[in-house]
């Protein structure tokens, strides 16, 4: 008999598909978009322990951001993504504070 469990593995989902695609962008196009942006939402979260600028941007890659351009001397890391369902660039700007939480822009 077939066994219909056979394909599960028990530790593994599918991955759901990104709600963003990565979108290249230069400093100076990210500066030229983030001016005129109509929306913008600022918020402070705990900082992952041992939070660095490239495990941030890892972390925003696996949502579909792309790295724009890290900041090691201020602590800035600024990433561009497409909305999927609605085909809006999204920017996002993070900061790592002192206090070692995360500003998110």
């Amino acid at each position: 008999a077939l066994d219909p469990f056979a394909a599960f593995d028990g530790l593994a989902a599918p991955a759901a598909p990104s709600a963003f695609a990565p979108t290249k962008l230069t400093t100076a196009d990210f500066g030229g978009r983030w001016g005129p942006a109509k929306h913008e939402r600022k918020r402070e979260c705990p900082a992952p322990p041992g939070a660095s600028l490239a495990s941030l941007a890892a972390k925003l890659a696996r949502v579909g951001a792309a790295e724009v351009e890290a900041i090691p001397a201020t602590q800035e890391l600024i990433a561009a993504g497409t909305h999927a369902a609605s085909s809006t660039c999204v920017l996002w700007h993070l900061k790592l504070l002192p206090s070692r939480s995360v500003l998110v822009t």
